[in-house]
């Protein structure tokens, strides 16, 4: 049996597939997968370190303001496109896949609509709130449907949209708290904060973050210690942050075994991707979250599902950030019981089950 799937490049869309491969890998025993992927960094970074089979598809289009360099870049993008597309009829038409699975991604395009004419089953899932233009495109010729948030259900015509979750990355244990903090080197005892942007890091939340922290108190200081995910490029100026405001901090770029960061914390500083999202309300764990303002405004849609059920703290990106990360910070100090209801909130969210509902639609389309 072969299953193809398609993923976008970020961690928070190809972390619910490997968890959705390796859990259909290990309940089929024969199954054989190939993703298709663009050619990231960070996705290069994961999937190294996995066993599948990855073919890199570049639909990336880089935007300008130059009219004349837009229209080249248009001109090539859509070369580019066609070929990249025409190499996907070929793969389906190679390898025969049992069944396509769509994560998002402009590779899922050719990919369901090449899988439609050849009659393979397709299954197309979305982990944010509104859905992205390609899952609403596809999902008119998909077979099945499935979303990450119940609330999404209301944004397809279609009546059978299933509701699943979306799988949290594989891997992830819940480990006791002090133990955890053990492990990364930190006291068993200080206010714990783990801070990240996703899988790329956010230089806003790096810079507000920092920001918040310079205007502690000494005493306020003294009582924190920090877990701070910061990407690639910022890793050396966060560092530098925590040296000059004398505050204990283990600073990554990233971490691919995330658990002891939320198990060790007792707060999240973070965006709000669902892949995130997913893993806060798999941790229960209190939260604040801070959208990113742009691309389509998809993580602000899904931090209010949070907010709504007062499982979040929410903040707007804008010049009073930090300041509002800073007094959130001050009172999570002083009472720790305004956490411990919001983790509570976060724990009712939890659908534990979506990679088994997910992997049993997979498993029926294979079959029909």
């Amino acid at each position: 049996m072969k299953i193809l799937i398609c993923t976008a490049g970020s961690g928070g869309h190809i972390y619910p597939a490997l968890s959705l491969a390796k859990y259909l890998k290990h309940s089929l025993k024969t199954v054989e997968f190939i993703f298709l992927c663009p050619p990231k960094a960070i996705a290069r970074k994961i999937f190294d370190k996995e066993e599948f089979r990855v073919i890199y598809c570049d639909f990336n289009l880089q935007l300008t303001n130059n009219p004349i360099i837009f229209l080249l870049k248009i001109s090539v993008f859509l070369v580019k496109s066609i070929v990249e597309a025409i190499k996907i009829f070929f793969l389906l038409f190679k390898i025969k896949p049992d069944a396509v699975v769509a994560f998002g991604g402009r590779s899922s395009i050719p990919a369901i609509f090449g899988a439609r004419l050849l009659r393979i089953p397709t299954l197309i899932h979305e982990q944010n709130v509104i859905p992205g233009k390609v899952t609403r495109f596809l999902a008119h010729i998909s077979d099945k449907v499935a979303v990450g948030f119940k609330v999404s259900q209301r944004y397809f015509k279609r009546k059978d949209t299933i509701f699943t979750g979306t799988p949290v990355r594989d891997g992830l244990k819940k480990i006791e708290k002090q133990e955890a903090r053990r492990s990364l080197g930190l006291s068993e005892s200080k206010f714990t904060i783990l801070v990240l942007g996703g899988s790329q890091g956010a230089h806003f939340i790096n810079q507000n973050f920092l920001l918040a922290i310079e205007n502690l108190s000494d005493k306020e200081k003294q009582s924190l210690q920090i877990i701070h995910l910061s990407g690639e490029k910022d890793k050396l100026k966060v560092e530098q942050g925590y040296l000059a405001a004398d505050i204990t901090a283990r600073v990554f770029s990233y971490l691919f075994e995330i658990s002891p960061a939320y198990c060790a914390s007792d707060l999240v500083v973070s965006r709000a991707g669902a892949g995130t999202l997913s893993e806060v309300i798999y941790f229960a764990k209190a939260a604040v979250l801070i959208p990113y303002a742009y691309a389509h405004a998809h993580q602000k849609e899904n931090a209010k599902v949070m907010e709504d059920k007062a499982a979040a703290f929410v903040l707007n990106e804008d010049e009073t950030c930090g300041e509002k990360v800073r007094e959130i910070i001050v009172q999570a100090i002083k009472d720790p019981q305004t956490l411990q209801k919001i983790a509570l909130a976060t724990q009712k969210l939890n659908s534990d089950q979506a990679t088994v509902v997910l992997a049993k639609l997979v498993e029926e389309s294979v079959k029909r």
